[in-house]
C-alpha cells in the first residue's frame, strides 16, 4: 500500500492542502481543498498567528475525516535566497561538499543561520570540461523552525520541506515531454522557470505577485470592492483588458453622477491594466536575460499557472508578449485523482493554483531543518556505534590477511613507475623546444600588436554595438582616441541601461567599462505644449469632435503625486523612463584591447 502524506502551502489569503500518495511513480490525489487563512496569520512565508491557523487547519482536516499526520510543507518567502552555480561533475558526498563550498562563496550572508539545499540543473551544453549546473537554496533556520512549531501545534509530523519554485516545475516536467517555459504567478511572487530535456536550466523569482493587481482594484472606491477576496472574484469574472466599463453596471457606486462614475471607472480599469502589464514586463525581462546570457532562443510550450492566471485577461496579456505557444490544455486531466476527489467538484480553473502542492510529492528538494536532523542523528547514534564495531572487527581481519599482498603490489608498482620514467625521458627535450618556440612566437606577436591601430576595430565595434544594444538605447555622439571610446547616449529606463551593461560583457575586446555621468531629463516645455494642444490627456479619456465622433490622439500617462526624494508615485512603482517625456542622458566610457594578442601573451 502506497504511503500517504499531506502537502500544505500556507499563503496570505489562502491555505492549500492536498492528501496524496508519496513515494510512487504516479501519485494519486486522495483529497484536495483550499480555505481562507485567518487575517494577518501569514506574512512573507512566516506563520505569525500559529495557533489560529492551526485550529482552522485541524477543523478542516477533521471535517474531511483526514487522519494522516505526515506532512510536506511548500515554502515561499523573500527571505529564501537562491543562486545558480557551476561545479565539476561529481556525485554523492562530493556533491554535497562542493555545494556547501559554493554556498559559502556565493551567498552574501553568513550561512551559519541558514539551511542549504540544492537541486541538479543538468550538464552545461557544449562544455568540454563537463561542468554541472546546481540550483543552491538558502532557507533561514528561523523560517523552518516556525513551521516545525506550527506542525507540533497541529499534531503533524514533518516528512520534509519543498521549495515552491520546484513544485509546479516537477509536475510539468513529469507530464510534458517537450521543453517548457513556466510562469507561476502567486500572491506575492512571480516564478519564471525554463525546463530543457526535463531538467531545470533557469529560474528567477521576483518578489511581486498578483496581490498588487488586487490592491489596484481596491484602491478605486468606484468599483465597490472592500475585501481582497471580493476583488479577486471581480477580477476573475470581468476582463478589464478587453471590456470597457459601463456606468450602469455599478448602480450602487459611491459616485452618483453617471458621467463622473464612468470617468472614475475608466481610471480604475486603466490602473488594473497597468498592474497586469507590469507582471508581463517582469517576466519578459527575465526571459530576455536568459536568451542574452545563454545565447539560446526560447522553445517548447509556455505554461501559465498559479492563482494569478485565473484573473481574466492575464493569460492573454502574457500570450501577446511571449513568442512561444501557450499550453491551453486542462491540467486537471493530468492529475490522477481518487474517485472521491473527482466527485468533489474541483474545476479546471482552480487547478492552476493547485499544481504546486500536487507537484511537491514528486521529487522534493528535501530541505531538512537542523533541529530535525539533530534528532535523527541522536536516534541513529547507537545503531551507528554497533555498526562501527562490527565493521572494525571485520576490517582488522581483512587488513591482517591482505597486508602482505599490498606490500608486494606496491613494490611491483614502484618498479613499473621507474621504468615508465625512463621511457618518457625524451619528452623533456620536446618540452624544452616547445618553450623556446613559444617565446619566439610571443616576441613576434608583441611586434604585431605594436603595429596594429585601434581604428581597425572601429567598424567591428559599431556592428557589435548595433547587435547587442537594447531597442530603447540611442547614441547621440561618439568619440575615440588611442583606443578609448566615449559614447554620449540616452535611454528610456535604468533597466534598459542595466541590460545594455550586461550585454557589453560578451565583447571580449572591451575593458574599463564605466558610466562616469548620468542624468535624467524631462521635456517639461513639450509636455506643456502638448497639454495646451490637447494631445496630452488623462488615461481612459476620450476626446470627441463636434459631431460626437472619437478623435484619435496620442495619450500619455498622467503625472503622479510627488513622493520622497523627488520621485513620483508612478516612478516608484514602474521606475524612471515610464513618463513619455522623460529620458536618461549618460556617457558610456570604455577602452579597446586586442583579445588575440592578450590570449597569446597569457
Amino acid at each position: 500500500m502506497a504511503k500517504k502524506v499531506l502537502s500544505i502551502q500556507t499563503g496570505i489569503w489562502w491555505t492549500k492542502v492536498a492528501l496524496m500518495e508519496y513515494g510512487t511513480k504516479h501519485p494519486r490525489v486522495l483529497d484536495v481543498f483550499t480555505f481562507r487563512s485567518p487575517d494577518n496569520s501569514v506574512e512573507d512565508g512566516y506563520i505569525r498567528e500559529r495557533e489560529s491557523l492551526a485550529n482552522q487547519l485541524r477543523a478542516e482536516l477533521s471535517k474531511r475525516k483526514i487522519s494522516e499526520r505526515k506532512v510536506i510543507f511548500s515554502i515561499n518567502s523573500a527571505k529564501v535566497v537562491s543562486r545558480e552555480v557551476m561545479i565539476p561533475k561529481v556525485s554523492g558526498r562530493q556533491l554535497k561538499t562542493l555545494a556547501m563550498e559554493q554556498a559559502r562563496e556565493n551567498f552574501p550572508m553568513d550561512i551559519a543561520s541558514y539551511t542549504i539545499s540544492y537541486a541538479k540543473m543538468g550538464m552545461l551544453d557544449g562544455d568540454p570540461k563537463q561542468q554541472m549546473k546546481l540550483l543552491l537554496l538558502a532557507v533561514p533556520d528561523n523560517l523552518l523552525s516556525n513551521y516545525v512549531q506550527f506542525a507540533e501545534l497541529c499534531g503533524l509530523e514533518i516528512e520534509t520541506f519543498e521549495y515552491m519554485g520546484n513544485c509546479a516545475m516537477q509536475f510539468i516536467a513529469k507530464n510534458f515531454i517537450e521543453d517548457s517555459v513556466i510562469v507561476q504567478l502567486e500572491e506575492r511572487s512571480t516564478i519564471v522557470s525554463i525546463v530543457k530535456d526535463n531538467k531545470l536550466v533557469f529560474q528567477r523569482v521576483a518578489p511581486h505577485g498578483y496581490d498588487s493587481t488586487i490592491v489596484a482594484a481596491m484602491d478605486h472606491p468606484v468599483l465597490g470592492l472592500k475585501e481582497d477576496q471580493q476583488a479577486f472574484e471581480f477580477l476573475c469574472a470581468n476582463n478589464v483588458t478587453r471590456d470597457k466599463p459601463k456606468a450602469e453596471a455599478f448602480p450602487d457606486s459611491v459616485i452618483a453622477d453617471p458621467e463622473e462614475r464612468l470617468y472614475a471607472l475608466q481610471q480604475a480599469y486603466e490602473a488594473i491594466k497597468e498592474s497586469m502589464d507590469y507582471h508581463v514586463r517582469i517576466v519578459v525581462s527575465a526571459l530576455e536575460f536568459y536568451q542574452n546570457q545563454y545565447k539560446t532562443p526560447l522553445r517548447g510550450t509556455l505554461h501559465l499557472i498559479g492563482d494569478g492566471m485565473r484573473i481574466q485577461g492575464m493569460i492573454k496579456s502574457f500570450d501577446s508578449k511571449i513568442n512561444i505557444e501557450v499550453e491551453k490544455g486542462d491540467y486537471l486531466s493530468l492529475v490522477k485523482m481518487d474517485k472521491r476527489t473527482a466527485a468533489s467538484g474541483l474545476v479546471a480553473g482552480e487547478s492552476l493554483g493547485l499544481l504546486s502542492i500536487m507537484g511537491a510529492v514528486i521529487e522534493p528538494m528535501n530541505i531538512t531543518p537542523k533541529e530535525l536532523a539533530d534528532k535523527a542523528n541522536k536516534r541513529n547514534t547507537t545503531k551507528i556505534a554497533s555498526g562501527i564495531f562490527v565493521v572494525s572487527v571485520l576490517a582488522s581481519l581483512a587488513l591482517v590477511g591482505t597486508a602482505y599482498l599490498r606490500k608486494s603490489k606496491a613494490e611491483q608498482t614502484q618498479k613499473e613507475l621507474k621504468a615508465r620514467i625512463e621511457e618518457l625521458s625524451p619528452v623533456q627535450k620536446i618540452y624544452d623546444e616547445n618553450v623556446f618556440y613559444r617565446n619566439r612566437y610571443n616576441e613576434y606577436a608583441s611586434f604585431d600588436r605594436m603595429s596594429n591601430t585601434q581604428n581597425e576595430k572601429l567598424s567591428q565595434l559599431i556592428d557589435d554595438l548595433e547587435r547587442i544594444f537594447p531597442t530603447y538605447v540611442r547614441i547621440r555622439n561618439m568619440s575615440a582616441q588611442d583606443g578609448h571610446i566615449a559614447l554620449t547616449m540616452e535611454s528610456d529606463m535604468k533597466m534598459t541601461i542595466a541590460q545594455m551593461l550586461l550585454n557589453m560583457r560578451e565583447l571580449d575586446y572591451v575593458t574599463n567599462l564605466s558610466i562616469p555621468n548620468i542624468s535624467r531629463e524631462i521635456d517639461e516645455e513639450q509636455k506643456r505644449l502638448d497639454i495646451e494642444a490637447g494631445i496630452y490627456v488623462l488615461p481612459g479619456t476620450e476626446l470627441l469632435d463636434e459631431f460626437g465622433n472619437p478623435i484619435e490622439t496620442e495619450t500619455t500617462v498622467a503625472e503622479g503625486s510627488e513622493g520622497e526624494e523627488g520621485e513620483t508615485e508612478e516612478e516608484k512603482v514602474y521606475g524612471y523612463g515610464e513618463d513619455p517625456y522623460g529620458k536618461w542622458n549618460y556617457t558610456l566610457s570604455f577602452d579597446l584591447i586586442d583579445p588575440v594578442v592578450e590570449t597569446i601573451a597569457q
